[in-house]
Formats: structure tokens, C-alpha cells, sequence
């Protein structure tokens, strides 16, 4: 399987999702930048934390707008993880 990790200005944890990914559970993984708009590559999206509660960067709220959460819609909506 080959998953994308989510990158946006404010998140934690994305290189840990690509280390235990990759080197651990044997996988193949990207990481993603916010801009990018198509995900047709990968056949899992992970979006990692720091884009929640207590935010006072409002990091959540450039999350809801990133062009990336387009195509993440349109990828969950083909029924993909």
C-alpha cells in the first residue's frame, strides 16, 4: 500500500508517520504538502495531529481551506482511506 502523509504549516508528527511507515511496517509512503491537489498516486491518506484543539496558530483553520482537503474529500468520497 502506498500512503500519503498530510503536511501542513503547524503539524506535528508527519515523520513519524513516514518512519513507521516506511522502515517499520514495511510500507511505502510520501509526505504530502498542503498546496498539492492530486492524490491519485497513493492509496491511503494519513493527516497527522496538530491541526485541532488548542489552536492558537488557527493552523485548523488553514487546514479547512488547503487545496490538499479538496482532493482529500473527492478521495474519500471514491471510498478510499
Amino acid at each position: 500500500m502506498h500512503f500519503g502523509i498530510l503536511v501542513f504549516p503547524g503539524t506535528n508528527c508527519e515523520r513519524d508517520c513516514l518512519h513507521v511507515l516506511n522502515d517499520v511496517a514495511g510500507q511505502t509512503s510520501a509526505l504530502v504538502w498542503h498546496l498539492q491537489t492530486d492524490l491519485s498516486a497513493f492509496d491511503a491518506i494519513i493527516i497527522p495531529g496538530g491541526v485541532a484543539h488548542g489552536d492558537y496558530l488557527r493552523t485548523g483553520a488553514v487546514t479547512r481551506f488547503a487545496p490538499v482537503m479538496y482532493a482529500v474529500a473527492e478521495f474519500a468520497g471514491l471510498g478510499k482511506p
